[in-house]
């Protein structure tokens, strides 16, 4: 017993127990954001370290400057222990492109340390913007006799420091001039110009005048008008056409669109209607008159209906256009395309087929099969097939797809003297264009495309070369 409590004499002697104490460290002590677009946020982090064995508890963390709104903290700890560290998340949200400071001070209860300020800094700017710059608002055609043609053209450029998009053209007045191509949809990067060719072919030598309007995401500058005139312009109004149609659809759908609707502002009538339509690949599909048109939606894609109309006297109005959109309503759409007058077929099979399977290959001699569970919807469907008739277009449809992986392949099976084709497949999953193809082929040969995975909806395409089908038809 002595010596235990001359031990414990020895031990409480002069010695004193050191305590466990928090030890704080900050990194980094100047947290700069950088440049972030006003009214947008960009985040920040700040490592705050225990190197101390105590537990670092945090009373408050607090951010002052008269800039201190702009930065917010997402989540204080309210403690950190010994050898550990904690990422404070920050956000920064400059309202206007200007420089901004302010002082994040942390509060806690390491004596040596108790409060650690660390400087916040962050610059907004300006959002990068588009801007549109025409060469000239006009074009003069100067004298041009009726039946002769010309060419002038505007070039467009962006000067901004993001891209132009086109959303919209109108033309207004005169028919005489003819735009050579659309820019609607046309998507220009920074310093990119874009030539907008005009022909103009008038009919009489008493003057024409028309313009163009575009609509960009200029901010400042939403829409451009863009003046032309020949032989001296002319002082009267022209006919007005007014296009009526559907903006979506579904493929394999005959949509009406109407030109009721135009007028002349004379009262110069009866009216000549021009219609033209345009399909998906830029081809004209149609060509009508009268007030109505319909149109025969054969392909997924954008179709562009234009209307032109001629007054009593001769007068053409500028074209009017609207643009209808097919859709396919199925979860899975494929279709063919070729543009001559030679023989291809489109083929689907399931994973248990095997080409001109007359079960698990879906085609021309097998246009719906059986598959998968009982019932319709998982079944294919061959809904256009054609025959000879350019350009040509076949799809195979599936409502809803039971789980498999599928297979589509292309077989041409005819040549009527056109010699190689150029095929091109498109693979619509829930309307939406997953994958485009083409390929060289000759008569006989069959192109493996791509396969489609099930429910998981993405497509790999083939890669195998083209061979000889051993098969002409069915078994």
């Amino acid at each position: 017993m002595l010596s235990m409590i001359v031990l414990l004499a020895a031990c409480n002697g002069d010695q004193d127990f050191q305590a466990l104490k928090p030890d704080i460290v900050v990194t980094p002590e100047v947290l700069d954001f950088g440049e972030v677009v006003a009214d947008y946020s960009a985040p920040g982090t700040i490592q705050i370290f225990n190197a101390g064995l105590g537990i670092l508890e945090i009373d408050e963390i607090t951010i002052n400057g008269d800039d201190g709104s702009v930065f917010t903290i997402d989540e204080v700890p309210l403690e950190v222990p010994g050898d550990s560290e904690y990422a404070l998340a920050l956000t920064f949200l400059p309202p206007d492109p200007l420089p901004y400071t302010a002082t994040l001070t942390i509060h806690s209860n390491d004596e040596e340390h108790d409060t650690v300020p660390v400087t916040l800094i962050g610059t907004g700017i300006e959002a990068p913007t588009p801007d549109i710059a025409c060469d000239s608002l006009s074009l003069d055609f100067g004298t041009l006799a009726p039946g002769g043609s010309a060419a002038l053209w505007f070039t467009c450029t962006n000067l901004g420091d993001d891209d132009l998009y086109i959303s919209e053209m109108v033309q207004r007045n005169s028919g005489s001039f003819f735009l050579a191509s659309d820019p609607t949809g046309n998507v220009l990067p920074p310093g990119q110009p874009l030539q907008l060719i005009v022909v103009y072919t008038p009919t009489t030598s008493d003057g024409d005048n028309g313009t163009i309007t575009l609509t960009t995401n200029d901010p400042d500058e939403p829409e451009t008008v863009l003046t032309m005139v020949g032989n001296g312009g002319g002082s009267f109004e022209y006919p007005v056409a007014v296009v009526d149609c559907p903006t979506s659809a579904v493929p394999r759908e005959t949509v009406t669109v109407g030109g009721g609707a135009s007028y002349d502002p004379n009262g110069l009538e009866p009216l000549t209607y021009r219609w033209t339509v345009t399909g998906p690949y830029d081809d004209v599909v149609a060509t009508q008159s009268g007030t109505d048109v319909y149109v025969q939606l054969d392909l997924a894609g954008e179709y562009r209906v234009s209307l032109q109309v001629e007054n009593s006297i001769g007068l053409l109005s500028a074209p009017s256009v609207c643009r209808v959109d097919a859709v396919p309503e199925e979860e899975f759409h494929v279709e063919l395309i070729w543009k001559d007058t030679n023989d291809m077929d489109l083929h689907l099979l399931n994973s248990s087929g095997t080409l001109f399977d007359g079960v698990n290959d879906c085609n021309y001699c097998n246009v719906n099969p059986e598959w998968g569970e009982i019932g319709a919807a998982d079944n294919p469907t061959l809904d256009l097939d054609a025959l000879a008739s350019p350009p040509g277009v076949e799809n195979i449809n599936i409502d809803s797809p039971a789980d498999d992986t599928y297979s589509v392949k292309v077989h041409y099976y005819e040549s009527s003297g056109a010699g190689d084709v150029t095929a091109t497949v498109n693979i619509y999953l829930y309307g939406v264009l997953e994958g485009s193809y083409s390929r060289v082929m000759s008569r006989n040969k069959v192109w493996d495309v791509a396969q489609i995975v099930w429910p998981d909806g993405y497509v790999v395409e083939d890669d195998t070369a083209l061979y000889n089908a051993t098969l002409r038809a069915c078994e």
